[in-house]
């Protein structure tokens, strides 16, 4: 066999077992409530280490918006951390950062910018893909970006685990043809939207006041405004447009 064959023949086999992926809508709404929630209780202890936990898919996504972006525009990204301890996101004041070097101006407002763009952007392609029979194409893409997080993390033993996850998953589904790894598969996939559900909506909260926070010194609607004169709510304005965009097509898109 050639390798033109070899590559058709996978990608046959990878389209065949995930283009049938089934979305439970119960699921996705529970778990973004319990990710509000959990939000909203953050400050008890016990609450506080859940949380990390629920928010790691969440932060990652939104700070591979912003090392994506840099790439994409020339820039370079040296590290993409996501913080799992109470003490370090106290210390650090996030539950997670990436280390970048835009290439200029432009750069750096689109690095800014698609921060809080990448869930709802990625919210958006799971349900799409799933409305069109084309989910292997979103699986595809959660691969891409965790070789992407392998390469540029720093923490390898994170993107180790999750892409072994998936390369297992897909083996099982593909070779031992068992309907609870389907379900499981399904289950995921819907955890995984009910996870970026409640990280947008929270974001839409949480820009919103910054955005009319005058003592505001460090969100990204602020940074943007100091490096291009616009104000803060303009930007907050084109992420809410994206956010609701995102959760529309999500309860119009058939399913």
């Amino acid at each position: 066999m050639s390798l033109i064959d070899k590559i058709h023949h996978f990608y046959d086999s990878f389209r065949d077992s995930f283009s049938d992926i089934q979305i439970h809508m119960w699921l996705v709404l529970t778990i973004a409530i319990i990710f509000l929630l959990l939000h909203a209780l953050r400050r008890l202890p016990i609450i506080s280490n859940i949380k990390i936990i629920f928010g790691f898919i969440p932060t990652l996504v939104h700070e591979l918006g912003h090392a994506i972006a840099s790439t994409l525009t020339g820039g370079r990204v040296n590290d993409i951390h996501i913080v799992l301890t109470k003490h370090g996101q106290e210390k650090t004041s996030s539950m997670g950062y990436v280390d970048t070097q835009p290439r200029g101006w432009l750069s750096s407002i689109i690095t800014l910018l698609f921060g809080y763009m990448m869930p709802p952007i990625i919210y958006g392609l799971g349900f799409y893909f799933v409305s069109t029979n084309q989910s292997f194409i979103f699986v595809g893409i959660l691969f891409i970006l965790g070789i992407y997080y392998l390469i540029k993390s720093r923490q390898k033993w994170i993107p180790i685990i999750i892409l072994g996850l998936l390369v297992y998953l897909g083996y099982d589904l593909k070779f031992n043809d068992v309907s609870m790894i389907s379900e499981v598969m399904f289950m995921g996939y819907s955890v995984i939207l009910g996870l970026l559900l409640g990280e947008i909506v929270q974001s839409i909260i949480i820009t919103a006041q910054t955005s009319f926070d005058s003592s505001d010194t460090s969100s990204d609607g602020k940074k943007l405004q100091e490096k291009t004169m616009i104000p803060k709510v303009i930007w907050f304005i084109i992420w809410l447009v994206i956010d609701i965009f995102a959760i529309w097509q999500s309860i119009t898109l058939p399913i």
